[in-house]
């Protein structure tokens, strides 16, 4: 049985299954995925995703290329807005609590919001501009995906609960004496890279099967 056989069986609620999607998407495309993978000539074994089932396509090489290199820029572009935003916030402070309305365990949440949603709706607005132009091939599907201004902030909340969240209830466990602004600045950029690795190529996967646009659109 498929992965994705195994996953749709198994009854798993919508959260559970973007996470999986998120894993197994990044996963495959790097040639770790632990289930039976397609050779680099061939697609990648199809998937199941939360959002749409699609049981019947997977990427190209030239798909997981393309969603490799695109995502290593968004990595880039939040690791420096997450350095703008961290210094924005508490810059110049020499104790920063974890806990509190003012500390860095809250922060987590919009950080994660604003990087998932980032790292959803950029790079498919410049997908789909590739696709339309035909630099790009797309994915055939029986369905298209949920459109973007659903599926974009569908994601961000789901992240922004999961691992803002998690994030947001461990810190002040593993830091009670808070911490100093060049401690956690490092701290901040690890996690705003983490973020973008995990929602980029998810967010790129369901660009490549939206149904083709006339260009200009």
């Amino acid at each position: 049985m498929s992965a994705s056989q195994r996953h749709a069986r198994s009854g798993a609620s919508p959260a559970s299954g973007v996470i999986y999607l998120i894993g197994y998407e990044w996963w495959g495309m790097a040639g770790l995925s632990p289930f039976a993978r397609a050779d680099d000539d061939e697609a990648v074994e199809p998937r199941f995703t939360a959002l749409h089932p699609i049981p019947e396509v997977g990427l190209n090489p030239q798909h997981r290329r393309y969603v490799a290199a695109e995502t290593a820029i968004s990595v880039v572009i939040n690791v420096a807005l997450s350095a703008a935003f961290a210094w924005a916030m508490f810059g110049g402070r020499d104790v920063i609590a974890a806990g509190g309305a003012k500390g860095f365990a809250v922060d987590f949440l919009p950080q994660t919001f604003m990087i998932s949603l980032m790292s959803v709706v950029v790079p498919t607005l410049l997908t789909r501009k590739r696709l339309s132009s035909g630099r790009l091939d797309g994915v055939e599907v029986s369905r298209p995906p949920l459109p973007l201004w659903m599926r974009a902030p569908l994601m961000a909340i789901t992240a922004t609960l999961l691992i803002g969240g998690a994030s947001t209830l461990l810190s002040p466990t593993l830091a009670p004496n808070g911490l100093g602004f060049w401690a956690l600045l490092p701290i901040k950029l690890i996690y705003g890279a983490v973020v973008a690795i995990l929602l980029t190529p998810l967010g790129l996967v369901l660009a490549l099967r939206e149904r083709p646009r006339p260009e200009g659109d």
